[in-house]
């Protein structure tokens, strides 16, 4: 989006989403200024881990039964 469009939707706002507009901007340039730039690379699963590593529920059924044998 050029800085022409977005000055031309910021006029068309009311003025009282000003406010609310401004922190927002200041949240952003906070979030640069630490380098908490949102990586649209990153994956998930490197956070939450992934669906294709967990084993499969019988086997882990099975691997508790033989703990105790």
């Amino acid at each position: 989006m050029s800085y022409a469009m977005l000055e031309k939707q910021l006029q068309s706002l009311p003025e009282e989403y000003y406010e609310e507009v401004s922190k927002y901007v200041e949240y952003l340039l906070f979030r640069e200024k630490n380098g908490k730039r949102r990586n649209e690379s990153v994956e998930t699963r490197n956070y939450f881990g992934s669906i294709k590593g967990l084993p499969d529920g019988m086997k882990v059924q099975e691997v508790m039964r033989n703990e105790w044998a």
